[in-house]
């Protein structure tokens, strides 16, 4: 009774959590087969890849790409994605350095779809969470995207009324 409470007052409730493109360097593809699924390896990170996936048969080991996932209407897929030199979106949160794992990663989304974490580079002035910020991209040692330089970074200031459409008596046209 308390945890249904609990699962009840926690507000929206997701069955899945966002997913986060992997954007780097394809360091292995297989493309999948009728008879066979395939794989991708980008930053590190192997996937597995069905023929319903979005893979560019002209995709190739050493180039840059992300993997992002889309909703059609039969449901989820993989998309690759080429991956974009400069990255705007909102912050959405700042991740904290993992030592011998991995350096700092800014979690930004990218409308329409694409949420991804970059990795920052070393010596990167990490951006406050819930700002617009556009950032020059490149690749780390182990093929993983990564922030090298923040090109901009604003708050954004919400709308909370709009200016009225009436008018005054004197206002109006003879």
């Amino acid at each position: 009774m308390i945890l249904i409470f609990f699962a009840l007052s926690a507000g929206h409730v997701s069955a899945e959590p966002p997913f986060f493109a992997t954007c780097g360097r394809i360091d292995g593809l297989s493309l999948p087969t009728a008879s066979a699924p395939g794989s991708i390896t980008i930053g590190g990170r192997m996937f597995a890849i069905t023929l319903r996936d979005r893979i560019s048969p002209v995709a190739s080991v050493g180039s840059l790409g992300c993997l992002n996932q889309t909703v059609t209407t039969s449901g989820p897929l993989l998309q690759l994605l080429g991956m974009p030199s400069h990255l705007c979106g909102q912050v959405m949160g700042v991740l904290d350095p993992i030592a011998g794992q991995r350096p700092a990663g800014i979690d930004v989304l990218s409308p329409p779809t694409l949420r991804t974490v970059l990795f920052a580079a070393p010596g990167l002035r990490l951006p406050d969470p819930n700002v617009f910020a556009c950032f020059e991209t490149g690749i780390d040692s182990a093929g993983r995207a990564t922030a090298v330089r923040t090109l901009t970074a604003s708050t954004q200031t919400a709308i909370t009324s709009l200016p009225s459409t009436s008018t005054a008596a004197g206002d109006r046209a003879p």
